[in-house]
C-alpha cells in the first residue's frame, strides 16, 4: 500500500470500494432493514430481492427465518461508485429480482434492476464541547433502469410510479454511531475518487475523519480544524474492499492525547496523577511521566510493522524514593476464530515488585488511546489479580454506558458495527462488516490496514442485569439462574436472517415479567449461562455482596447474597429519601434562626446586603446542616435501614462451592472475599482479603469474616433470620 498517497491531512482516511458497499446492503437485507419483497399494481405483482450465492458470512442464517432467494445471474447487489451522473447519483446498485403475479403464481426470476442513489452525510455538533454528537448517512433514490422498468411499463406502470413505490425502501438513514456519537469525532467529510489506471484501483468513496484529540493539558485545549478532502487521492489497494490509513504524525498525537487526558490543575501548572479507585475511594498513588505510541523499531532503527505503546510512571512511596516503572505494549495484527482481523498483544513490565499494582492502574489510562482494546491487552495476558478484574470491569462498564471520544482502534475497520439489534433480552447483537486480512503497515508514515469484507457480528451483554435467584436440584447444585433485567426494553420479535436469540424462559411473566430464566449448563436447545458468559451473551463478573450465612455444625452451608448494583440502588433511594426529609425538617426548624444569624453577621460587619446575598448565605448554612445530618445518617442508621430493605430482596442462595463454580465460569464474583479451592476436590470456600493495616495479628489474619455475617436458617415455613449469638 502506497502511504505517500495519504495526503488530505485528516487524521484518518477510509477508502471504500464497491464490494464493501455491496456488503453494507447485504447486511441491511440480512436484518430486515431492506424489505425482502414489495407488492404493486392492480393485478398485484410481488417483487422479491435475490441475493448472490457466494456471500461471505461468519454466521449461519437463523433457523426459521425466511430463506434468501438466490440469483443465478451475476450482478446481484453489486455497487459501482459513479462520476458525472446527470442526476447527481453517487452509486449505481445492480439488483436481481424475482417477480411473481399473485393471481396465477407465474414467476420470473433474475430480473435486473439498476438503482441510482445519492448519498448525504448529516452531522450534529456537540453543545458541551468540540466534535460531533452524531453522524448519519442517508441514501436517496434518484433513478431506476433495467428489465423491471420495461416489464412495469408493459403492465401500465411508468418509471415515475415505480420510483415512488421503491423510494421508502431504498431511502434509508444509517446511523454511524460507531464513529459519530458522543463527541468521538471532531469532523467528517466524504468524497468520490475516480479509478486509478496506474494501480488498478476502482473508483471509491473516501471517508475523511478527524478524532477529538487534546493539544495540551488545559481543559479546552484541543487540536483544531485540519485537513482538506480536495487533496485526497485514491490509495485503495486494488485487491481490497477497504483501505484504512492514518496521517503522518497521528500515532504520536494519540499518545500525547492519552497523556493530556490524565492532567489535573496543580498550582500554576498541571499534574498527571496515577489514581487507584474511583469516586470517594480514589487515592493518588503516583504520577504519569509519559505515554507514547509509534511503530516498533529493530536494533537498526527500522520499523517492524508492529504498534508500540509505552507508559512511564512514578509510584509514590512515603519515606522512600519514588521508583519509576515502564510498561511496553506491542500490538500485532492477528485473526480471530472467525478469520476476521484482530490484534495480538505482548506486554513487558519493567516495574519489579510493583508490577502487580501498576498494571491494573495503567489499563485504565490506556482506554483513551486504545478504547476497548485496552481491555484486550490486560485481560488477554492471564493476569489473575482481583484488582485487575475489578478495574477492567469498571472500565468496561464506563465504556458501555458513558459517552467517550473515539480512539484510534475504535475507528479501525476490522469489525465495523453498522446496526445494533436487541434480539435477546440479555444481550444486544452488533451486526458488523468484518475485514478478512489483506495487509497492514505500521511505519513512520502512520498505520494502514486493508482487506476483504465479510458479514459478521458480535454480542454485548445488556447492562443492569443481575442474578436474582438460583433454581437448585436435589443435590443443591444450581441448574437455572433467574436474571432480573433492569431495562428490558422491547427486544425484537421479528425473525430475520441474522437474528441471534438464545433459549430463555419466564417462570411467572404476569407477576415477575422482568425475570428471565437461563439454564446454567448448555442443553440441546442451546447454550446455558456459563457458555453465554464465555461469548459475551450475558452479563458476568459483576460483584455480589454476602448479606447472611447459614451454618450447620460449625460449617457454612449456604450464602445469601445480593448484587452490589441492587444494594447501591437501594442505598441511593434511602439517601435521597433521607435528604428530602432532612431538608424539609431542618428548613422548618432552623431557617428562621439561620436567617437571623446571617442578618446579624452582615450588620456586625456594617454591610447592607442585597436580598440575594442573604438568600445565598442562608442556603449555604442550611446546606451545611443538611450535609452534617446526612453524614450522621450514613454512619448510624443507614446500614440498619439498608439491611432491612435488602432482606426483602434476598433470594440468591447457594453453597460456597456452587458460588465458586459460577465465579470460575465468569458469571459473578463475591466482593470482599477470595475464592479458595480445596486441593484435589471440587469443593471450595471463600475467605476475606488480607489488609495489613487492619489484620495486624496472626489471629486477625486467619479470621474468616464470613463467620461474622448475620445468620439465617431455612425452615419448613420459610427463611428465618437469627438474632446475634444464635
Amino acid at each position: 500500500m502506497d502511504q505517500t498517497k495519504v495526503l488530505s491531512g485528516y487524521d484518518v482516511e477510509i477508502a471504500l470500494a464497491g464490494r464493501y458497499l455491496q456488503y453494507l446492503l447485504l447486511l441491511a437485507s440480512d436484518i430486515g432493514l431492506l424489505p425482502d419483497e414489495i407488492i404493486f399494481g392492480a393485478d398485484p405483482i410481488r417483487v422479491q430481492l435475490q441475493q448472490p450465492a457466494d456471500v461471505d458470512r461468519t454466521y449461519d442464517l437463523s433457523a426459521g427465518a425466511p430463506v434468501p432467494d438466490l440469483a443465478t445471474r451475476d450482478g446481484a447487489f453489486t455497487v459501482e461508485v459513479l462520476h458525472g451522473d446527470p442526476l447527481g447519483a453517487d452509486l449505481r446498485i445492480d439488483l436481481r429480482l424475482r417477480l411473481t403475479r399473485l393471481s396465477d403464481g407465474l414467476s420470473l426470476p433474475d430480473v435486473s434492476l439498476q438503482v441510482f442513489v445519492k448519498l448525504h452525510i448529516d452531522t450534529t455538533s456537540r453543545s458541551d464541547g468540540p466534535g460531533l454528537e452524531s453522524v448519519s448517512m442517508t441514501t436517496e433514490l434518484t433513478d431506476v433502469a433495467g428489465d423491471l422498468v420495461g416489464i412495469a411499463r408493459d403492465q401500465g406502470h411508468d418509471k415515475a410510479e415505480l420510483i415512488e413505490v421503491m423510494k421508502p425502501s431504498l431511502g434509508q438513514t444509517f446511523s454511524l454511531d460507531r464513529l459519530g456519537s458522543g463527541g468521538r469525532l471532531f469532523d467528517v467529510a466524504l468524497r468520490k475518487l475516480a479509478a486509478d489506471p496506474i494501480s488498478g484501483a476502482p473508483a471509491v468513496l473516501v471517508v475523511y475523519l478527524n478524532l477529538v484529540l487534546k493539544a495540551g493539558p488545559q481543559p479546552d485545549n484541543y487540536i483544531g480544524p485540519r485537513g482538506d478532502a480536495a487533496l485526497g487521492q485514491n490509495f485503495l489497494e486494488p485487491d481490497a474492499d477497504i483501505t484504512f490509513a492514518t496521517r503522518h504524525g497521528l500515532l504520536a498525537d494519540v499518545g500525547d492525547d492519552a497523556m493530556y487526558r490524565r492532567a489535573v490543575p496543580a498550582g500554576a501548572g498541571y499534574d498527571f496523577p496515577l489514581v487507584a479507585g474511583s469516586g470517594s475511594d480514589a487515592e493518588r498513588v503516583g504520577r504519569y511521566v509519559s505515554i507514547d505510541a509509534g511503530p516498533v523499531r529493530n536494533i537498526n532503527g527500522a520499523t517492524e510493522n508492529q504498534l508500540h505503546i509505552g507508559v512511564e510512571a512514578e509510584y509514590e512511596i512515603d519515606n522512600f524514593f519514588d521508583p519509576n516503572f515502564k510498561i511496553h505494549i506491542v500490538m500485532t495484527q492477528s485473526v480471530d476464530d472467525e478469520g476476521i482481523i484482530s490484534w495480538e498483544t505482548d506486554l513487558d513490565v519493567q516495574a519489579g515488585l510493583l508490577a502487580h499494582i501498576v498494571i491494573s492502574l495503567v489499563s485504565v489510562a490506556m482506554v483513551p488511546l486504545l478504547g476497548p482494546w485496552a481491555l484486550l491487552v490486560f485481560t488477554g495476558l492471564e493476569i489473575g489479580l482481583h484488582t485487575v478484574e475489578e478495574l477492567v470491569a469498571a472500565v468496561k462498564e464506563n465504556k458501555v454506558e458513558a459517552k467517550v471520544d473515539a480512539t484510534l482502534l475504535d475507528v479501525a475497520p476490522n469489525r465495523f458495527t453498522i446496526v445494533r439489534r436487541r434480539w435477546d433480552p440479555l444481550f444486544e447483537t452488533q451486526h458488523q462488516i468484518g475485514l478478512r486480512p489483506g495487509g497492514m503497515l505500521i511505519t513512520d508514515d502512520g498505520l494502514a490496514i486493508w482487506g476483504k469484507a465479510a458479514l459478521t457480528r458480535a454480542t454485548k451483554p445488556v447492562p443492569r442485569v443481575v442474578i436474582r435467584e438460583a433454581v437448585r436440584a436435589s443435590d443443591d447444585r444450581a441448574v437455572e439462574l433467574r436474571y432480573l433485567v433492569g431495562n428490558p426494553g422491547e427486544f425484537l420479535d421479528d425473525i430475520e436472517a441474522a437474528t441471534l436469540r438464545l433459549p430463555f424462559s419466564q417462570h411467572d411473566p404476569a407477576r415477575e415479567p422482568l425475570l428471565f430464566t437461563v439454564p446454567v449448563e448448555s442443553t440441546a436447545a442451546g447454550p446455558g449461562a456459563l457458555e453465554r458468559a464465555e461469548h459475551q451473551q450475558i452479563r458476568g463478573r459483576h460483584p455480589y455482596i454476602v448479606k447472611a450465612i447459614e451454618v450447620d455444625e460449625n460449617q457454612i452451608e449456604h450464602l445469601l447474597v445480593i448484587s452490589e448494583q441492587e444494594s447501591n440502588d437501594v442505598q441511593g433511594v434511602l439517601l435521597t429519601a433521607h435528604t428530602e426529609q432532612a431538608t424539609a425538617q431542618i428548613t422548618a426548624d432552623h431557617e428562621a434562626e439561620v436567617r437571623a444569624a446571617v442578618e446579624q453577621h452582615f450588620a456586625d460587619l456594617g454591610i447592607i446586603p442585597a436580598p440575594e446575598q442573604v438568600e445565598i448565605a442562608v442556603a449555604a448554612q442550611l446546606k451545611a446542616l443538611i450535609a452534617a445530618d446526612l453524614e450522621a445518617y450514613k454512619e448510624g442508621q443507614l446500614p440498619i435501614d439498608l439491611d432491612a430493605q435488602l432482606r426483602q430482596q434476598l433470594r440468591l442462595e447457594l453453597s460456597p462451592t456452587e458460588f465458586g463454580r459460577l465465579q470460575d465460569g465468569g458469571l459473578l464474583r463475591l466482593a470482599d472475599f477470595d475464592l479458595i479451592h480445596f486441593r484435589g476436590s471440587e469443593r471450595s470456600y471463600y475467605r476475606d482479603r488480607y489488609v495489613a493495616s487492619i489484620e495486624t495479628t496472626p489471629a486477625l489474619r486467619e479470621a474468616d469474616n464470613l463467620r461474622h455475617k448475620p445468620r439465617y436458617r431455612n425452615t419448613a415455613t420459610g427463611r428465618e433470620f437469627l438474632s446475634p449469638g444464635r
